[in-house]
């Protein structure tokens, strides 16, 4: 079965009438859609797989990574040292979702904010008698 495009994933998840998703009504349905368009959970699922051992006990290369980081980590002098990302490969990977998740978030609270400001905007001059 092929991949799902992402204006299919869009379509199911919101609807569409022509080329508009009717079920994108709130920031948080555009934080939602830019999940999508960004491809979060595509993340959170690579870097699952990526954290599995293979078929013959051998670690994947994302536990591997996170491994080599843990280590170069402990290694650093304490006083070099920001917080590390996880005590666990699992901490590890929601926190590198929810770092992808909140750059998703980011722009469309830029967009919405936009649009907000844009429409409140044009609703002043209006009530002034501007245009």
């Amino acid at each position: 079965m092929a991949e799902e495009s992402i204006d299919e994933k869009l379509t199911a998840e919101f609807g569409k009438i022509g080329a508009r998703y009717e079920g994108i009504t709130t920031s948080t349905d555009l934080r939602k859609a830019f999940e999508i368009i960004d491809g979060v959970d595509d993340t959170r699922k690579g870097l699952e797989d990526g954290a599995k051992d293979d078929e013959y006990g051998n670690p994947g290369v994302v536990k591997l990574s996170y491994k080599k980081l843990k280590k170069k980590y402990d290694e650093a002098p304490s006083d070099e040292k920001p917080p590390f990302p996880g005590n666990s490969i699992e901490e590890y990977i929601e926190i590198k979702v929810q770092q992808a998740a909140d750059a998703s978030h980011a722009k469309a609270n830029v967009i919405f904010s936009f649009l907000t400001n844009s429409h409140a905007s044009k609703e002043i001059d209006s009530a002034h008698g501007s245009s």
